[in-house]
Parts: structure tokens; C-alpha cells; sequence
């Protein structure tokens, strides 16, 4: 095969076009590197040899992210090439493969050893860090090459790329050279990949098929980098006055949680710092005394209660909804939005090079984020939250807003995680349960505590506890972790035995979806010791969390669904402008509802891809896709329209987080 090693320099990520330095190429022979910095003869000559390369010729290249955006700032479309990116398969090679994923590392400029933590063991105080996924650290492992003066080194010329506006010709040439280094060794690390795979695979191990995952991959990784490209449209004045306002949103929000623990609040008034500080003893002591974990809480090196928002999420699932007075939920309600607010101080008046929503935020009016494909065990779309803001708090949302004459479509499978396990399981009764409209409702009918002929508004109170114990198992809860959340959910106290109960109901009135996670957990800890999604992404064989096991074919067949719905999409025409979970967003012009229409075709043709015979006309015919559309030309309003129910607002409000916008628009409002 002829391959043709590329890098990019590149500045201006939060703009729909990068700002392109230079760039450097090889085939494994002769290197050369051409300038593009305010050079457009030399861009177009750089296009019409990649052009005329596209055909014969499969890239190799460390992101395709970062080199698909500067593709398509040359004008080119890097969907159309074949393109292997070598990060990604090096995230592949190290999902729970801990020979490669700890061990001896090159991390941040050091030399380091890790280890894994048995089973996510607190009291394990060795150094833990997984492998990084940056070149230098994926050269040592791979190669054992590297040093702190190369790490130094490209930290210098880092800074210099992107904090110099006009380069001179010994900085031209620096640069140049430095582009030039940094392909040189992604062939060997392709070699490298490749003989990884072969070991991992054994007599399982077939080229072709694995050449073909890679392609697919690289393809996927080059349609996220034409979604940044694209990027979401926020309102620009109602982001800076929010900006403007964090410090009194987080008092706000400290002191209406004061309000409501008056006895023990957990904010104190530091007159020095004139603000609200943490009162940690008061948080600490209802860890320990109020909360019954303490004995399972999460510790800090030092042995002491943690009290980041981490330890909180590993025991409580609130998300959305906060309950007042209950001390938990509000906490980590502060928590969650403390750490979405972090983001948002103007880039002007932080640290050097500290990223804030600012550092992704262009003069195009829209947000640019890295959406870092493959960043889960699942291969999910993993990005910073900091540049997105469909994963800072759901109220937050509202800031993302179309221009007049446009607007949005966010089309989400519902409840897709259920329907998938009950597809691959080929369970009957989840299937049936499914297709009632009312998991929760049918699972009590089918665990007697429901009489088949009853409704929704007439067994609220059982219908909540077949939900809460639905939802808990979807969390991979066990029965102590159950017990708690059924008490929150329904007020009603819950035995841990009667929790154990709620999850042996689950599974028998599941059965063929038990016999599914239980050979799932056998074939994977005594078997095959290893996953492979049908997009051909692996997960090894070191997992010894058998719940997160038996959830990563679920998850994962999710991921591999978005992403083939995304490829529709964006060859049917549409704007896609992100990804999230298991939901998929457009923009589109407000009077055009066949867009959205056109969407929920290619996600339903996606979602029923992976399955075959009777499974696959199931799959598209079951499957709930939930629509919303907002923009500045809609009012408020439910519409049907091609045969989709449609809910149409003028600005996007989360009804799951209602009650938060109502506290905080003021803050939004210009």
C-alpha cells in the first residue's frame, strides 16, 4: 500500500477555517514541508497534490481531527480520503489493555511508572494515571523513544506557532523543521500499531478486515472535524453578559442553598475575600455522620473525606432535577454548576493558555469544540465540556441559539439502551416492553404489581419504584446503591434486601436479557477476554468491573450507531453541528421542516444497520426518536409534519431543568 505521512501547523481552532502555518509530508523516503502562512499560491499547490494523491495513496496522520479541519481549510473534504488515524487506534490499543495503558509512560515531560487500580480501589495509593494519547507519549510506548528536551522542545514551538502573528525567516525555518519531525516516525508507529493488534488478536487477526476498521475510523474522526468546523451558533450577548455575571450566579446559588440547611449551612461568608467560602466541616460531618457511606466515601491522599464532586457522583444520581432539602442533591447540584461556570471567565483575564469557552468561541458567532471521537471505553464521542455546551448544566443551553431565518433540530433515541439490550439479548418481554410506550409500567405488570388492564395515573407510587429500580440497574447499581436511590425517588424507606428484591424482579421479568449479560460476563472473564463492536472497535481484556462488561456492548453499539447516523446525515446534505449521547443536532433553515424530517430517516436507517433478518425491520420500526426544533421564527407550540411530532420552541429550555432557568435568566437576559 502507498502511504503518505501528513502534519499540519495550524492556529485559530475557534474559527470555522484554521489559520494554516505550514505543513510537512513523507512516503517513507524523502520529507518535505511547504509554508501556507498567508501563502495562498502555496495552499493551492499543496491541494492539487493531495488531489491528485486521493486515490493511490491512504493518509497516516497522529488526529485526523486537527488535519481533517486543515483539509478543509484548504478547500478539500477529508471524509473523501482514506485516512488512518494513528491516535485513534493507539486509544483502541490501550482500552483496558493495561500492558500498554500503564506501566512505563511519557507523560507531561516525565518519566513515569502506573498501575491500575484494582476493581477503582480508593485505599491503592500508587500512581494510577492511564497512558496519555498524545504523540509523545504513544512514541515511548510504542517506539521507546523520547525525551524532556523533545517534550520542552515542542511545548517552545507550541508557543511560538500560536503567539506569533507575522513569522520571520528564521522562525519560517524553525518551524518548518519542527513540522518535519514530527512526521517522522508515524509510519513506525503504524507498524507498531499493526504488530500490537496481531499480538492482541492472535489467530483472530485478519488484515484486511482490520485495514477496513481503520479506514472506518479515520472516516468517522474526519466527519467530527467537519462538525467542528461547522460549529454551534451562540447568542454572543447573552454569553458575555452570563460571563460577566458568574460571580453572582455562584452566590445566588450558595445562598439558596444556605436557605435551605439553616441549621448546618455549607457556605460561610469570608468577609476577606468578600464571598462565600466552603464550610467544609459541615459538609464533612454529614458524610460522616448523615449520609450512611461513610465507610464507602471517597478518600484524599491524605486519608481524609473527599469532597469532590466525584465522590458525590459515585453514590447519587441526581442530574437534573435537585430535590430541595435534600443535602445531597443540592450539593452536588453546587458542585456541577461551580464546575460549569469555570469555563466561562473571559480568556483576557486568566492564566496563559488556560482554555475557557472563549478558546473555542470564533468571530463566527459559534462554538468550535474538539469532539475527541473514540474518547470513551465505548468509543463514544468524548469532549471537553469546557467548549460544550450541551454538557454544561441543561438550563445552560438556552445560550445556544440560531440566527434569524435559521434553526435547530435535535433528534434523541429514546430510550435507546433499553431497546438495544433488548435487541441483542433478543428478549421478548423487554421488546414487548418497549413497544407498550411504558417500560417502567409494563415491567411492574410483568413483576405483579400492576394488574395488566391498569394505567399510568392510577399506580403512580409503583410505577416510580419500577422506574427508579430500571434506571438504578441501567447505572449498574447494586442493591445497597438501589436502596438509597429508591428512598430519594419515592421518599418511601427501601431495605437493601427489598432493593435486591426489585433487581431479582428485574431480571426475571427479563430472563433472555439475564442469560445475555451473564454470558457476556463469562465468555469476556474466561473466554474471548475481549469485546469487538460491529464498527470494529475492541475493548481487551483487563476490565475486571463485570457490570461495566456486560454495559459496554449496550453503550458501545450506540456509539457505533451515532456515528453511521452522522455519516447519513452529512451525505443526505444536512448540517450536522453536533453530537450528543444518543442524540443528534442540525441546522437548518427555519422554513425547510423537511430537514428535520430527512434527519429522523438517516437515524432510523442507522439505528436498525447493525442487525439483521426480523432483528433489523424491528430495530427501524420500534425505535422512539424524540424531536425538538427551536429558533428565533417559532413560537412555542407541538406541530406534526411529515409524519413526526414536533416540538417547537423559541428558545431551547430543558423541561428537565426548568426551574434552574427561571432562578438564572436573569443573568442570561441583555
Amino acid at each position: 500500500m502507498n502511504y503518505l505521512s501528513m502534519d499540519f501547523e495550524y492556529k485559530g481552532t475557534n474559527e470555522p477555517l484554521l489559520d494554516l502555518v505550514c505543513c510537512a509530508l513523507t512516503n517513507g523516503k524523502q520529507a518535505k514541508a511547504i509554508w501556507l502562512h498567508n501563502h495562498s499560491e502555496n495552499k493551492t499547490t499543496l491541494k492539487n497534490f493531495l488531489l491528485s494523491k486521493r486515490e493511490t495513496h491512504t493518509l497516516l496522520v497522529w488526529n485526523y481531527d486537527a488535519e481533517g479541519r486543515s483539509l478543509i481549510s484548504l478547500g478539500l473534504n477529508p471524509a473523501k480520503f482514506k485516512c488512518i488515524d494513528l491516535q485513534a487506534e493507539y486509544k483502541c490499543l490501550i482500552n483496558h489493555n493495561d500492558k500498554l495503558g500503564y506501566g512505563k509512560q511519557f507523560i507531561d515531560g516525565k518519566f513515569k511508572t502506573t498501575y491500575r487500580r484494582k476493581n477503582g480501589d480508593d485505599r491503592d495509593k500508587r500512581p494510577h494515571v492511564r497512558a496519555s494519547s498524545s504523540l509523545l507519549s504513544a512514541t515511548y510506548k510504542l517506539l521507546r523513544k523520547g525525551s524532556v528536551e523533545e517534550y520542552e522542545h515542542k511545548n517552545e514551538m507550541r508557543d511560538l506557532i500560536l503567539g506569533t502573528k507575522e513569522y520571520n525567516q528564521d522562525q519560517r525555518g524553525q518551524i518548518l523543521d519542527y513540522c518535519t519531525g514530527d512526521i517522522g516516525d508515524l509510519h513506525d508507529i503504524y507498524l507498531a500499531i499493526v504488530k500490537e493488534y496481531r499480538k492482541l488478536l492472535r489467530k483472530e487477526f485478519d488484515a484486511e478486515q482490520l485495514h477496513k476498521d481503520m479506514l472506518w475510523r479515520g472516516e468517522t474522526v474526519a466527519r467530527a472535524s467537519m462538525i467542528a468546523s461547522v460549529g454551534y451558533p451562540v447568542n454572543r450577548k447573552k454569553v458575555y453578559n452570563f460571563a460577566r455575571n458568574v460571580p453572582n450566579i455562584l452566590k445566588d446559588l450558595q445562598e439558596d442553598i444556605n436557605e435551605q440547611f439553616p441549621d448546618s449551612p455549607p457556605f460561610y461568608w469570608n468577609k476577606k475575600a468578600d464571598r462565600y467560602s466552603l464550610n467544609t466541616k459541615s459538609v464533612k460531618s454529614w458524610v460522616a455522620e448523615e449520609s450512611g457511606l461513610a465507610d464507602k466515601w471517597m478518600k484524599t491522599q491524605k486519608d481524609a473525606i473527599s469532597l469532590k464532586l466525584e465522590a458525590f457522583e459515585r453514590h447519587y444520581t441526581f442530574r437534573h432535577n435537585y430535590p430541595k432539602g435534600d443535602f445531597a442533591a443540592q450539593f452536588l447540584r453546587y458542585l456541577r454548576i461551580k464546575q460549569n461556570l469555570n469555563g466561562f471567565v473571559p480568556k483576557s483575564v486568566t492564566a496563559k493558555n488556560k482554555q475557557t469557552f472563549f478558546s473555542y468561541y470564533g468571530s463566527d458567532d459559534r462554538a468550535h469544540p474538539y469532539l475527541n471521537a473514540y474518547g470513551s471505553q465505548s468509543a463514544r464521542y468524548q469532549p471537553k465540556a469546557i467548549g460544550f455546551l450541551h454538557l454544561k448544566a441543561a438550563w445552560m443551553r438556552s445560550l445556544v441559539e440560531p440566527k434569524p431565518g435559521r434553526a435547530i433540530c435535535g433528534i434523541d433515541y429514546g430510550s435507546e439502551e433499553f431497546l438495544l439490550a433488548a435487541l441483542l439479548s433478543k428478549d421478548e418481554n423487554m421488546l414487548a416492553a418497549y413497544e407498550s410506550g411504558d417500560v417502567y409500567l409494563y415491567f411492574a405488570k410483568l413483576a405483579g404489581a400492576v394488574p395488566w388492564d391498569g394505567e399510568k395515573k392510577d399506580y403512580k407510587e409503583e410505577r416510580n419504584r419500577f422506574k427508579s429500580t430500571t434506571l438504578g440497574i441501567s447505572y449498574l447499581m447494586g442493591a445497597a446503591a438501589l436502596s438509597r436511590k429508591l428512598k430519594k425517588d419515592t421518599g418511601i424507606d427501601h431495605t437493601t434486601e427489598e432493593a435486591a428484591e426489585l433487581i431479582d424482579k428485574f431480571y426475571t421479568a427479563f430472563p433472555a436479557y439475564r442469560k445475555w449479560i451473564e454470558d457476556t460476563q463469562h465468555d469476556y472473564a474466561y473466554g474471548n477476554e475481549k469485546i469487538r463492536l460491529p464498527c470494529g472497535w475492541w475493548m481487551w481484556g483487563d476490565n475486571d468491573n463485570a457490570r461495566s462488561v456486560s454495559n459496554m456492548p449496550i453503550q458501545g453499539l450506540g456509539s457505533s450507531i451515532l456515528r453511521l447516523a452522522i455519516k447519513l446525515a452529512q451525505d443526505a446534505g444536512l448540517c450536522v453541528i453536533l453530537p450528543l449521547h444518543d442524540a443528534l443536532y442540525i441546522e437548518y433553515d427555519s422554513d425547510d421542516l423537511e430537514a428535520p424530517v430527512l434527519l429522523e430517516e438517516c437515524m432510523r436507517h442507522a439505528f436498525a444497520h447493525y442487525f439483521e433478518g426480523e432483528y433489523k425491520e424491528i430495530a427501524k420500526r420500534l425505535i422512539r426518536l424524540d424531536v425538538d426544533i427551536w429558533g428565533p421564527d417559532y413560537n412555542d407550540e407541538t406541530i406534526s409534519y411529515g409524519g413526526l411530532t414536533m416540538k417547537k420552541q423559541n428558545i431551547y429550555i430543558d423541561e428537565r431543568a426548568g426551574d434552574e432557568y427561571k432562578k438564572f435568566k436573569k443573568y442570561l437576559d441583555v
